[in-house]
């Protein structure tokens, strides 16, 4: 069955990573970092269907070269914690075949990126399925080498991108620009250097710093001449904005456009195939569907999770398939629950009491997810302490590096050019060279061990998409508790004729509503279950009010 995966990640310096890394392992290619001088060998690796290079028209064509392309990259980005590349991932439909998939893929590319200026590297993957230890299953489940028996059911492609655009020389465009605050009769506008001298045409005028009295001031020097001031800054007001393009492609809208695209162009696709199978880009919530989606593994958690290590994401999506199961299951309950009263009056204090059932619950879930939120927040912000750390200590390095490495060349030259009967020179320019060479060891020996301690910080990281995830499960149980509200208060007011007969019939049968719903939350929250978490949602939920009088007008008045 084809099915919608989408995801997109940002391969930065910042996570100690490489785009040329990236590159290589994706590719199953042997790559040298030239930033580094690491180099990245994932000629071994298995499973790689596919790897092809785009480009826009106004790249250079050497760019179709892997190594050229992503040294280019790296070399451009100065910034130890520069964001390299933008990688989206996607779950290929595993009933086209290789050539359709191919075909399918280049043309989803073409139109949201190359055509958009970015350069593109793309693979697809298909590996087999394997066992706890990797080792690949046929059909039947038992382990085997033979490909034309083993079960492949996981095609996906890595498509990289390029975070720069290129000017129509080819070359890399700055990612952001400078840009003056402009003032045209009581207008102020912000005009990117570059294009000043076509708005000055039109009546824009820089500003300049002046002094009236004690104060300080922005005036054009018309402005500022007819007032006879002084001017008290050459340099005119202006700011950094970020490249238009860049922005554009790391808009949310952007995002939106590529995983609609996506959807739509798959569709296409398996229709030109008369394959009877659809994808929607949409979420549970969005599509009606009262089911919250699990989160994407990555790589790494997923091999983890094949081995019998748990990891964060593998226990999200424990946690998100435990909590559909435990909401389908109590509203079935609450249905044949509500379905078991034959009187009319029955009827409806049980309708009543199941709404409050189902409040509750929804309640609880999203008090708990918010306790959750919060903590992964605080722990974030630890993170952030810990990655700002290994940063600063990762560009000292960096420095320290440049500057030996600047320094060993020079020697090595100088030993070059060195009359050979210099012998005492010759002696001293080579010690020289061997300790620069011990201390450029000693410095790639003091990164790695950085590198590791960092990792082992971050063993069990929260991940920003995560929270994001919880957020929105978070915003979908509220939107639930509004509705059975409205639902709520709309069979109150049908029936506030029997306000009363309601009452009565509450205090009969709440406590067993109550016992249910919390047996329920226990049995599903077991150990991490919290009483007053319960108390809290247990008074959020609607209820008839304490109030003598049938009108609903008093009822609602006293809910507020």
């Amino acid at each position: 069955m084809a099915i919608y995966h989408l995801s997109v990640k940002i391969i930065g310096r910042n996570a100690g990573r490489s785009s040329v890394a990236a590159a290589a392992y994706r590719s199953g290619d042997t790559l040298t970092n030239q930033w580094d001088g690491l180099t990245h060998d994932y000629s071994r690796k298995n499973w790689i269907n596919h790897t092809e290079i785009l480009l826009p028209d106004n790249a250079p064509e050497s760019f179709k070269d892997r190594s050229t392309l992503w040294n280019a990259v790296e070399l451009a980005e100065k910034s130890s914690n520069a964001q390299l590349a933008r990688e989206v991932e996607i779950a290929l439909p595993k009933e086209l075949t290789l050539e359709q998939q191919t075909a399918l893929i280049k043309a989803y590319i073409e139109q949201n990126f190359t055509s958009k200026g970015m350069c593109v590297d793309f693979a697809i993957h298909n590996p087999p399925v394997t066992d706890g230890k990797g080792i690949p299953l046929d059909a039947d489940g038992n382990r085997t080498q033979d490909p034309d028996k083993m079960r492949f059911h996981n095609p996906h492609a890595h498509i990289m991108l390029t975070m720069r655009p290129m000017d129509s020389q080819g070359k890399w465009q700055p990612k952001s620009q400078k840009c003056y605050l402009c003032r045209k009769d009581n207008q102020e506008k912000s005009i990117p250097a570059s294009e000043y001298k076509e708005a000055e045409t039109d009546g824009w005028r820089k500003q300049y710093q002046y002094k009236v009295g004690k104060k300080k001031i922005w005036l054009t020097e018309e402005s500022a001449a007819r007032r006879d001031l002084k001017q008290i800054s050459k340099e005119p007001k202006s700011a950094k904005a970020l490249n238009p393009i860049i922005a554009d492609w790391n808009s949310k809208d952007s995002l939106f456009r590529w995983r609609e695209s996506w959807a739509s162009m798959c569709n296409q696709a398996l229709r030109d195939n008369n394959i009877n199978q659809q994808i929607d880009y949409r979420s549970y919530e969005s599509q009606g569907i009262n089911k919250v989606a699990s989160v994407h593994m990555g790589v790494s958690a997923y091999h983890a999770e094949k081995q019998g290590f748990k990891t964060e994401r593998g226990d999200i999506n424990r946690e998100i398939a435990k909590d559909n199961r435990f909401l389908s299951d109590f509203e079935e309950k609450i249905k044949r629950m509500e379905e078991k009263e034959t009187e009319h009056l029955n009827q409806i204090n049980a309708r009543l009491e199941g709404l409050r059932s189902k409040y509750i619950a929804y309640a609880y879930e999203r008090l708990a997810l918010s306790a959750a939120v919060t903590s992964s927040q605080n722990q974030i912000k630890d993170e952030a302490i810990i990655t700002k750390a290994y940063a600063d200590s990762m560009a000292q390095i960096t420095k320290a590096l440049e500057s030996f490495m600047k320094s060993l060349d020079l020697k090595k030259q100088e030993l070059q050019v060195c009359n050979p009967f210099q012998n005492q020179k010759r002696k001293e320019l080579m010690e020289e060279i061997a300790r620069t060479e011990m201390e450029i060891q000693s410095l790639y020996d003091r990164r790695d061990k950085i590198f590791k301690a960092y990792k082992a910080e971050l063993t069990d990281p929260i991940f920003p998409d995560i929270i994001e995830d919880k957020k929105q499960r978070i915003a979908f149980l509220k939107g639930e508790q509004a509705k059975i509200n409205t639902e709520f208060w709309a069979l109150v007011e049908e029936n506030k004729e029997r306000i009363k007969e309601l009452r009565s019939l509450r205090y009969m049968n709440r406590s067993q509503w109550e016992d249910f719903t919390k047996g329920r939350l226990k049995e599903h929250y077991q150990d991490n279950f919290n009483q007053s978490t319960w108390e809290k949602a247990k008074a959020q939920a609607p209820d008839i009010p304490e109030v003598e009088g049938t009108g609903i007008k008093n009822i609602k008045s006293h809910r507020r």
